[in-house]
């Protein structure tokens, strides 16, 4: 089934549309997942969907630096309304988590509360300078541009043609593409660390998902890492002794 807002383009917020995409999917068949708390997010254009399931809709809606965080908090299954066992509710707000300076993760240092890290940097996708184009159109009609000139002077011009997701709407158009160079002006750094076991900060208790904590790294008396980091996901792994280790992804807020 299809969902929009009217036919017309208009603007909503985004955290928005995608609770109404949850209450549109349960009105179809219950899909064990609720609407919980929101908060005003940005605004855009999403949809008119067809054919499409609804997590790719709202993962569609989320992308880029001017959208939404979301995530599916797991609940003990319950009855709602004769359907279905809920199993989670969903969370829509302009960024989950919070800064969390008092966490402090070390590699190399007096602390040294990290047995071992992995830092992947990509630059394969660097835009300094961003175009994008009217939907359709072939020629230099339409395009909008973007460009970060500080970035350029420490990085150099990367240029790149961004992709229109099929709107003709200005406005949102010049929001993607400006979007596009914030945050591919510089290049993608990916930190995953291993936590010593049983000590402090504690998850879920000192910091979940979506959190900005402290991450330094020394390696031979250099620093590698010393930033605000982002934390993007949380791993558990058990050995065959039953201990539990933990990993954390980090990147750049």
């Amino acid at each position: 089934a299809g969902w929009s807002l009217g036919n017309s383009v208009t603007s909503y917020d985004l955290g928005y549309i995608a609770q109404q995409m949850i209450i549109a999917a349960n009105s179809v068949g219950y899909t064990g997942i609720d609407n919980g708390s929101t908060s005003a997010s940005t605004n855009g254009s999403a949809g008119v969907y067809w054919f499409k399931d609804v997590l790719s809709a709202i993962g569609d809606a989320s992308t880029g630096l001017n959208s939404f965080d979301f995530e599916v908090a797991p609940t003990e299954p319950t009855n709602v309304a004769q359907a279905w066992p809920r199993i989670g509710i969903f969370n829509a707000a302009n960024l989950i988590g919070a800064a969390r300076p008092e966490a402090i993760f070390e590699y190399g240092t007096t602390k040294g509360n990290l047995t071992d890290y992995t830092r992947q940097i990509d630059r394969s996708n660097l835009c300094t300078k961003g175009y994008i184009q009217q939907p359709a159109v072939s020629d230099h009609t339409g395009v909008l541009t973007a460009e970060d000139t500080a970035a350029e002077a420490i990085r150099g011009k990367f240029e790149a043609l961004v992709d229109d997701g099929g709107t003709s709407w200005d406005v949102l158009r010049q929001d993607l593409v400006n979007a596009n160079v914030q945050v591919r002006k510089q290049a993608r750094q990916v930190v995953t660390v291993t936590p010593q076991p049983n000590v402090s900060p504690t998850a879920f208790t000192d910091f979940i998902v979506g959190d900005q904590i402290r991450a330094r790294i020394y390696n031979d008396g250099y620093s590698i890492l010393d930033a605000m980091m982002r934390i993007w996901g949380i791993t558990f792994n058990e050995d065959q002794q039953g201990n539990e280790q933990m990993s954390l992804e980090l990147i750049e807020p």
